[in-house]
């Protein structure tokens, strides 16, 4: 039985429960309170008949005409004596006559039933002409109550039918208004299971209620799943792009040994160098993507950073990786920043890797102090250039200037929200400067390292 029937069920049954209850009460009710009042009044006639009998002539005509004219109309008087004999009868109607007789010394009022008749029959005692103490009996057939019960019970009837059928439409409708959240629930639960794909509910009319507070929990879960969805698509994102530059770079050496490692020897020094130093550094963001997908943040190490150098190397390493020219100009001095080696070459391999993108000819990459405590990275293409109404958009994920140019490379729209990423963790700045069709620059700010930091870990 589904839950609609039940709540339709349950709720007319109960209403049908209350009227009968209420119903069988008020008729009984009101049988009890008219019948206690037909007999009162038969009882309070009774007495008058035997008032009057008393105040009359004592001779036995006169009392005996006195019985005749009040006798009532639909009923019997009798006069009972002390045996039970009936002394005189006066009536109408001869069916009155098979009632029993009964002598009773005092007052009393009671409803006889013969057959499927009642009759209300009240006794009061009387001294007769003769001065032996009769019981005087009144006795009525209850025709009103007889033909008002049923009249009350049809009235019973029909109100309870009134109230019944608007109960019975009311709780259908109940059920429906109470199922419809539920059934747009279950039927998202069967979409999101079939087509795999997360979807809310829409917001139920009432907004205080169990029902609705039922539909936001829903649609909070998916929200969380939905957030979790993106990060792990962001998870598989970033750790595609990150590992593609080192796995990159160690590919190219790997090629340079395979070429000219027998012939050169200083070549063999320096391939080794750098893919043990990706290697390292694949290793590194592998532990770091292993703590992300678990739910954790991983910790940064920051050191004191020579970061001409670190410039100059990720450039030279650039160049053999793309088989691409970068110029790397210095002003001579060392500067020094405090931060993550592996988040900083990381950085300079997405700027560079970038130019090399969006650009045929060669990068220029300069290293300067803007002033006494910042120093400025530059990384210059020569690309096609990005315009003015796009620039704002260039550091968001996924974003990508040129799509079909992206597709061709590869470019995936991460690289530079990746790196801006980078630079805000090491409290720097990373800004654009472009002219379309005439190239690109891409500066960095880094503040450099306060005198009184000697040791090499902050």
């Amino acid at each position: 039985m589904t839950l609609s029937r039940r709540i339709t069920f349950f709720s007319t049954g109960l209403v049908t429960i209350l009227l009968l209850i209420v119903n069988l009460s008020v008729y009984a009710l009101f049988k009890e309170n008219l019948t206690s009042s037909e007999l009162d009044r038969l009882a309070n006639q009774a007495v008058s008949i035997s008032t009057g009998i008393d105040q009359a002539n004592s001779s036995p005509e006169a009392r005996n005409q006195f019985l005749h004219t009040y006798a009532p109309e639909n009923g019997m008087l009798r006069l009972v004596d002390a045996n039970g004999a009936s002394l005189i009868t006066v009536t109408k109607n001869d069916d009155l006559l098979d009632l029993p007789t009964s002598f009773s010394p005092q007052e009393t009022a009671d409803v006889l039933r013969v057959d499927d008749d009642q009759y209300a029959t009240a006794s009061t005692p009387l001294i007769w002409s003769d001065g032996q103490v009769v019981s005087l009996q009144l006795t009525q057939q209850l025709d009103y109550l007889e033909e008002t019960l049923p009249l009350l019970g049809m009235i019973l009837l029909v109100a309870s039918l009134v109230v019944f059928i608007p109960t019975f439409l009311a709780s259908q409708a109940l059920g429906r208004f109470i199922l419809k959240p539920i059934r747009s629930l279950a039927g998202t639960m069967n979409e999101i299971r079939q087509q795999g794909t997360l979807r809310k509910v829409a917001d139920v009319p009432t907004k205080q209620d169990e029902l609705a507070d039922l539909s936001h929990s829903f649609n909070h879960m998916i929200d969380l799943l939905q957030q979790h969805a993106d990060q792990q698509q962001q998870f598989v994102s970033d750790a595609s792009h990150e590992l593609k530059t080192p796995l990159t770079v160690v590919e190219s050496y790997a090629k340079l040994l395979e070429r000219w490692g027998k012939h050169d020897p200083s070549m063999i020094d320096e391939a080794v160098d750098a893919i043990l130093s990706e290697s390292a550094r694949m290793k590194a963001l592998t532990e770091q993507m292993l703590l992300l997908a678990k739910g954790e943040t991983p910790a940064h190490e920051r050191t004191r950073l020579h970061i001409n150098q670190l410039v100059k190397e990720t450039c030279e390493r650039m160049s053999i990786a793309s088989g691409r020219p970068i110029t790397f100009a210095d002003t001579g001095q060392t500067l020094h920043v405090l931060g993550s080696e592996h988040l900083l070459k990381q950085l300079f391999f997405l700027l560079l890797d970038n130019g090399i993108k969006y650009s045929d000819d060669a990068l220029t990459v300069t290293v300067e102090r803007l002033k006494e405590e910042e120093c400025m990275i530059s990384v210059k293409d020569q690309g096609i250039g990005i315009s003015q109404e796009e620039q704002a958009a260039i550091f968001k994920r996924f974003y990508r200037v040129d799509q079909a140019r992206s597709r061709e490379t590869g470019g995936s729209g991460l690289g530079l929200s990746i790196a801006k990423k980078i630079v805000e963790e090491h409290d720097g700045l990373l800004r654009l400067e472009s002219i379309e069709n005439h190239g690109s620059t891409f500066y960095v700010t880094l503040p450099l390292v306060r005198k009184e930091y000697h040791n090499d870990t902050y």
